[in-house]
């Protein structure tokens, strides 16, 4: 019985990762719609576009204001991630905090404060973008010339 905790985490887990597959299967099947486009000329390229426009997040110094809400997201979002390893491995293995033994409980204070700061930039990054939206009718992309370029072939260059 003391471990009843412990396999009811373990059956939402499954089934939370059962929904999350779901969801990537539709993703995939919606991807797979989509007209192949020859893409393997400037590979090098590419790959450093990739990691400088997606990574880099390059394309956020061009507005600065909503950069450094992006920024907040963006690192708040990869930063919570450590705290949620933290949470599966309580609670399918009923410890409590077990990063803290692994980190020690200065830089674990730390971590946690800093987390607790990210996550609060986090909401309120989230809230002005959607007031800017909602209320200010800011646009987040060119669908039309993004179509066209698709419907084309033309491939978009990474000053755009």
């Amino acid at each position: 019985m003391q471990y009843i905790d412990n396999i009811v985490f373990l059956i939402l887990l499954v089934a939370g990762f059962g929904l999350f597959a779901k969801s990537l299967q539709k993703i995939y099947r919606n991807i797979t719609l989509g007209r192949a486009i020859n893409r393997s000329d400037r590979k090098d390229e590419r790959w450093a576009t990739m990691a400088r426009v997606a990574m880099g997040q390059s394309k956020m110094v061009k507005r600065p204001v909503a950069g450094v809400l992006h920024l907040f997201v963006y690192v708040g979002f990869i930063i919570i991630n450590f705290e949620l390893i933290e949470i599966v491995v309580d609670g399918l293995f009923g410890t409590h905090r077990f990063l803290a033994s692994i980190m020690g409980h200065n830089v674990y204070n730390f971590f946690t404060a800093t987390l607790e700061i990210l996550a609060l930039l986090v909401v309120i990054g989230v809230v002005i973008f959607f007031i800017r939206r909602n209320f200010y009718g800011v646009k987040k992309a060119e669908h039309e010339r993004t179509l066209r370029m698709a419907e084309t072939g033309c491939q978009l260059d990474s000053n755009h």
